[in-house]
């Protein structure tokens, strides 16, 4: 795989950088959130992660980041995914999923690491 190199604005660097299970980000529109957490989660799952993407509600794949999610694999130029009708796969293992949680929350008590999107 060729390396890649992402550049993100200052105010997402201690949400990449700090060890915490679960990364929340809250700001307003334009601020680079879903583009810069996009690219971070296609570069980690590229190298084999499983990835959970959450909302409080959604009902289908149309409301979820995944759109989000392609359209940064095909402008940073990583290669390997696979779009599939219930995510993203990658060659290396690695995969995104989506889940809605106001439903049903405790489906999810196991699953590391999780993408919250309050879009």
């Amino acid at each position: 795989m060729n390396a890649v190199n992402i550049e993100y604005v200052d105010k997402l660097y201690p949400v990449f950088t700090k060890p915490k299970r679960i990364k929340i980000i809250v700001g307003g529109r334009g601020s680079t959130k879903s583009t810069g957490v996009a690219d971070l989660v296609d570069v980690r799952v590229s190298n084999g992660e499983l990835w959970c993407c959450a909302r409080e509600h959604q009902n289908s794949i149309e409301e979820s980041v995944h759109r989000t999610l392609l359209d940064e694999i095909s402008r940073v130029g990583l290669t390997g995914f696979d779009d599939t009708k219930t995510g993203i796969t990658h060659t290396s293992g690695g995969r995104v999923f989506y889940r809605g949680l106001s439903r049903n929350i405790t489906s999810l008590k196991s699953t590391y690491p999780v993408l919250m999107d309050y879009g």
